[in-house]
């Protein structure tokens, strides 16, 4: 939670007192659980976790195949590997360039299950003014869920979903079947005796009365592992429209 919440010059940001983390902590967290994640999937026959990356312009001397491959613009599977991380770390480096909490979603495909880190928070706040007004409300920022920005909650966390296959040719309309989206008995057993491997890093999930892990499964890393301390935060404002 924050509060003091201030404007700053540029109204895509505001400084607000609230939790501190410690970023480089986090990612080195998060890549452990990753390292190991692909080490448990390697011995139970599961499918490598990878990344998906956008192609780079052809150069001259590519391969023909190479060079339409490269034009297509489609997006090729680049397998977890240590260069995995180092490529988030960089990206969360740009971000922190402009704000603290309120950052962008980084996903590793792991099937049957995917992997997403938000190593500066979910979301940013929603900005309450100009065309972006929402009627009778007051607060000038609004957080996802239209609450008062003082709900705002900067700590990072780690979200693990199901894999979402392509959708099968022929598929008609947009919507899959709800199956599709949920965790099985299977799947969360299998993320059960994982998760239970990582419990020495300090992490938080919920268990259900199972014994199983709960859906949707939220890893958090809390301050008292995790943080810097108390202080000033810059946090990410989004604005519809550029308005």
């Amino acid at each position: 939670m924050i509060k003091d919440i201030r404007p700053t010059e540029d109204d895509d940001v505001v400084l607000a007192l609230g939790e501190r983390y410690d970023v480089d902590k986090i990612l080195e967290a998060m890549r452990g659980i990753l390292d190991d994640y692909a080490a448990f999937a390697g011995k139970k026959g599961l499918e490598e976790p990878y990344t998906l990356a956008n192609p780079k312009p052809p150069r001259p001397d590519d391969d023909p195949i190479v060079k339409l491959l490269k034009s297509s613009g489609l997006p090729f599977r680049l397998p977890y590997g240590g260069h995995t991380m180092r490529i988030v770390a960089k990206l969360i480096d740009e971000e922190r360039g402009s704000y603290d909490a309120g950052g962008l979603r980084h996903d590793v495909e792991a099937p049957p299950f995917r992997f997403d880190l938000y190593p500066l928070g979910v979301s940013p706040l929603y900005a309450n003014f100009g065309m972006c007004r929402e009627p009778g409300v007051e607060s000038r920022w609004l957080t996802i869920v239209g609450e008062p920005a003082t709900a705002f909650d900067p700590a990072p966390i780690m979200r693990i979903h199901r894999h979402l296959p392509p959708r099968a040719e022929g598929a008609v309309g947009d919507l899959r079947p709800k199956a599709e989206y949920c965790l099985s008995g299977n799947h969360r057993k299998l993320l059960t005796e994982f998760l239970e491997t990582q419990r020495n890093r300090g992490i938080i999930y919920e268990i259900g009365a199972n014994g199983l892990v709960s859906e949707p499964l939220k890893i958090l890393f809390p301050h008292d592992a995790y943080g810097a301390g108390i202080g000033d935060i810059r946090v990410a404002v989004l604005r519809a429209g550029g308005d």
